[in-house]
């Protein structure tokens, strides 16, 4: 085989050496990125619901006002969810 380079996908696997430490670093830090804005855009739509909420409650609006409440406890339930699993990952994967 003169002169001839063969490159195969696992050539470039980077699961040891001096790259190895900085790959996973990469990674750890794209899934936060995610994990971050999942979290941001969540707050964000509790914040617009309890907004919401608290309207209905002025307006005496009993039923819009219990449904809000229950989108609030909703999102705040996923959050909690969310939060116990990421925190599994990250101490697995640490």
């Amino acid at each position: 085989m003169q002169g001839v380079w063969r490159v195969s996908p696992s050539r470039f696997n980077i699961d040891i050496g001096p790259f190895a430490e900085s790959k996973k670093c990469a990674e750890a830090f794209g899934s936060s990125l995610i994990y971050t804005s999942a979290i941001a855009e969540c707050i964000e739509q509790m914040m617009k619901i309890e907004k919401e909420y608290n309207e209905a409650l002025l307006r005496a609006d009993e039923e819009l006002a219990e449904v809000k409440m229950l989108q609030l406890k909703s999102i705040q339930s996923s959050l909690s969810l969310s939060t116990h699993i990421f925190a599994d990952v990250d101490e697995v994967s640490a």
